[in-house]
């Protein structure tokens, strides 16, 4: 990858988030390097990893979700820009939300959230019971020590690579 001062460039984008101001990023995309211009929201760190959540600005006139999520080690420069942006509430209570990093926004996003519910054999039940693996997990637990698990995500893609971890210990309800 690049080779660069990390500890300036995540001053620079701490800058650019505390000042809410635009910033050009290259970030590399499957093998070549993109240019957008966003507004970055927020650092967050998912499964091991940073991105940058942000409002990519490509996607404003379009009937596009204007969410990005940009993972920090694929980011290659960035460029503060002097111009600021207000920040969208409901936006920023999404980023609140964000549970992986595949989220799909969309305006109003809870009302559109899908509840994805499984069964986890009795065997498997106590690491469900020990560990929330994403922080909208609700658990009941079933006379036959099998537990049921309900989580809530923005699309299908958020939970697919999970469930598929745990089969055949789990079965979606």
């Amino acid at each position: 990858r690049v080779s660069f001062d990390a500890k300036l460039f995540c001053k620079e984008l701490e800058k650019a988030i505390n000042w809410k101001r635009y910033i050009t990023i290259e970030h590399f995309e499957k093998d070549t390097i993109i240019e957008h211009l966003i507004k970055p929201y927020k650092i967050v760190f998912i499964n091991e990893n940073f991105y940058l959540a942000s409002e990519n600005t490509l996607h404003e006139t379009q009937d596009v979700s204007k969410f990005s999520m940009f993972r920090l080690s694929n980011i290659k420069s960035i460029k503060m820009h002097t111009k600021k942006f207000h920040q969208d509430f409901e936006f920023k209570d999404f980023i609140k939300n964000i549970q992986t990093p595949f989220p799909k926004y969309q305006p109003q996003f809870r009302a559109h959230l899908i509840e994805v519910k499984l069964e986890v054999s009795p065997q498997k039940a106590k690491f469900f019971q020990l560990k929330k693996f994403f922080p909208s997990q609700q658990d009941e637990l079933k006379e036959d020590g099998s537990l049921i698990v309900s989580y809530k995500f923005s699309q299908e893609m958020e939970c697919e690579s999970f469930i598929k971890s745990w089969l055949p210990y789990v079965k979606v309800i």
